[in-house]
C-alpha cells in the first residue's frame, strides 16, 4: 500500500504542475493584438502535448484514488472480519444511573 500512495502523491504533484503550465483560454487575445506567442513546442505543439499528459496524469490520478479505496476497504475488512469499523469497538454497556429519593437542592442538603 505504501508504494500505489507514494505514486499517487507523485502523480498528484506532477498533474498540478502541468495544469499549471497549460496557458489559460484567455491567453491567446494577445496575439492578435501583436504579442509573440509562445513557440517553444511550435505553434500547438505545446498545447495537444500538454493536454495528452494532463489526460494520462488524471488518469492515472483516478486509477490510484480507485485503488487505494479499495484496498483501505480491504484493510478494514480483514481487521474485524466483517467491515465494519463498529465492530472493531468495545462493548460498551452504558451506566445506568438510578434516581435517588434524597433532596436535590442544594440549599435544603446545607440545613441538614
Amino acid at each position: 500500500m505504501d508504494y500505489i500512495t507514494s505514486i499517487y502523491l507523485i502523480v498528484c504533484v506532477f498533474l498540478v504542475l502541468v495544469i499549471l503550465f497549460q496557458q489559460g483560454s484567455g491567453a491567446d487575445a494577445g496575439v492578435s493584438f501583436g504579442g509573440g506567442g509562445n513557440t517553444l513546442f511550435g505553434a500547438s505543439g505545446a498545447d495537444t502535448l500538454l493536454i495528452k499528459i494532463t489526460t494520462g496524469l488524471a488518469v492515472a490520478f483516478m486509477c490510484c484514488a480507485v485503488y487505494l479505496t479499495y484496498l483501505s476497504k480491504q484493510s478494514i475488512a480483514t481487521i474485524d472480519g466483517r467491515g465494519s469499523i463498529s465492530a472493531t469497538l468495545p462493548d460498551a454497556k452504558p451506566k445506568i444511573i438510578e434516581p435517588t429519593t434524597e433532596a436535590t437542592n442544594p440549599a435544603e442538603s446545607q440545613n441538614k
